[in-house]
């Protein structure tokens, strides 16, 4: 949203800012949503990578 902004002539800076959650990540269960069949295979790649 800031690129198009600045791009509109809208503005030169914008702050932007955000949260991460981590608060499950200690039981290993970070990324538990629903999984995207297309990046199967990127998953059972990196699956052991630690």
């Amino acid at each position: 949203m800031a690129a198009h902004a600045i791009r509109a002539g809208e503005g030169d800076v914008f702050v932007s800012g955000g949260v991460e959650c981590v608060s499950r990540f200690q039981f290993g269960a970070a990324d538990t949503g629903p999984h995207n069949p297309r990046f199967a295979d990127a998953e059972a790649r990196t699956a052991d990578v630690r």
